[in-house]
C-alpha cells in the first residue's frame, strides 16, 4: 500500500477518519435527543390527557435514541482511544510533541465537559 503526502496508509486513515465521524455524528444525536427530550418534558408539564400521554410516548422512544447513540458515542471512543497514538502519527505526521500535549490535553478538558453532559443526560432521562 502506497503512503500519501503525509505518511501512513491511506486505509488506515480512512478508517479512523470515519470512525472519527460516526463518533461525532453519535454525539450530535445523543446530545440533540437529549435537547428534545428535556423540551418535551417540560411541555408535557403544560399539557394533559391524551396529549400528554402522547409527549410521554415520544420521550419513552427517545430514550431508547439516547441510550443507543450513548452506546455508540461509547463504543466509538473506545476506539478511539486504543488508536490515539496511530492516529496522531498517521494523521499529523509532522506534528511537534507541543502540539500533540496541546491536543491531549484539550481531549481531557472536553471529556470534564461530557461528564457534565452525562449527568445532565441522567437528570433528563430518568428524573425529569
Amino acid at each position: 500500500m502506497s503512503s500519501g503526502a503525509g505518511g501512513g496508509a491511506p486505509a488506515g486513515r480512512v478508517l479512523i477518519l470515519v470512525n472519527n465521524l460516526l463518533h461525532d455524528l453519535a454525539t450530535g444525536i445523543w446530545l440533540g435527543s437529549v435537547v428534545v427530550s428535556a423540551g418535551l418534558a417540560v411541555r408535557v408539564g403544560r399539557l394533559a390527557g391524551e396529549a400528554a400521554a402522547a409527549l410521554e410516548d415520544v420521550r419513552g422512544d427517545l430514550r431508547w435514541v439516547i441510550a443507543g447513540a450513548l452506546v455508540w458515542v461509547v463504543a466509538s471512543g473506545v476506539v478511539r482511544l486504543l488508536l490515539y497514538s496511530a492516529e496522531e502519527r498517521l494523521l499529523y505526521p509532522s506534528a511537534g510533541s507541543a502540539y500533540i500535549l496541546t491536543k491531549r490535553m484539550t481531549v481531557f478538558v472536553k471529556h470534564g465537559i461530557i461528564a457534565l453532559l452525562l449527568a445532565a443526560t441522567a437528570y433528563v432521562v430518568f428524573w425529569m
